[in-house]
């Protein structure tokens, strides 16, 4: 195993999608709180940076609301998987055929990313894959403890983290890791990043130059 090295990914939007669980499970507590049904902008604020923007504006009691909403998921998993966005499959082969550990940190709860991770056929690449056992959402604090926990015992000289917002790009500073920012619709204002790549095939491609080789020690 490369002992140079880690690879922290985020998971939704970075390495899956989950869209159109998300929106479908979204209907679902619309219908139960009678919300009167749910638009582009709720979905795009529950998956964006201003998460917590959807809650607080519809919801006095954000647990239960939160904590419904996740068992609306599970049972939409029941039909629905997320799908592996473009260039994940390969980039995740390459690290592993380098002897790079790889390691899911999301504040998606546990449970649910655990389904998620092995319904996909993704538990083998991974050392860690660290959700969050909180329903509120997002997490913020805690996940970081949870990065700090999962790599207490890799003691890696070298950190990659890859994912699309800011608290992602945030906690590669903390971490002193280098953020590798993947937006397909181009970085957001504000956003703190060391690169940044349209998609995960131009970070495999970025990885197989001598400049991005120098990353991986290789």
């Amino acid at each position: 195993m490369n002992k140079k090295q880690v690879i922290i990914w985020d998971w939704d939007n970075t390495l899956v999608n989950s869209r159109p669980i998300v929106e479908k499970a979204l209907n679902d507590l619309s219908d139960h709180y009678k919300l009167g049904g749910i638009s582009v902008e709720d979905i795009s604020s529950v998956m964006g940076t201003h998460r917590g923007l959807f809650w607080t504006s519809h919801f006095a009691d954000l647990p239960t609301a939160i904590g419904y909403y996740q068992s609306c998921y599970l049972k939409r998993l029941e039909e629905l998987m997320p799908e592996l966005l473009p260039g994940a499959n390969k980039l995740l082969h390459f690290f592993q055929e380098n002897d790079i550990p790889q390691l899911v940190l999301s504040n998606k709860r546990q449970d649910i990313l655990d389904k998620e991770c092995d319904l996909m056929g993704l538990r083998s690449y991974f050392t860690t894959v660290q959700g969050t056992d909180l329903t509120q959402d997002p997490p913020g604090k805690p996940q970081l403890e949870f990065a700090l926990n999962a790599l207490k015992d890799m003691a890696r000289r070298y950190i990659i983290l890859i994912g699309d917002g800011l608290s992602d790009m945030k906690m590669a500073e903390v971490l002193n890791a280098t953020g590798f920012y993947v937006r397909a619709t181009g970085p957001e204002k504000g956003v703190p990043y060391r690169y940044y790549f349209h998609n995960l095939n131009d970070v495999l491609s970025f990885l197989q130059t001598e400049e991005g080789k120098k990353h991986l020690h290789l």
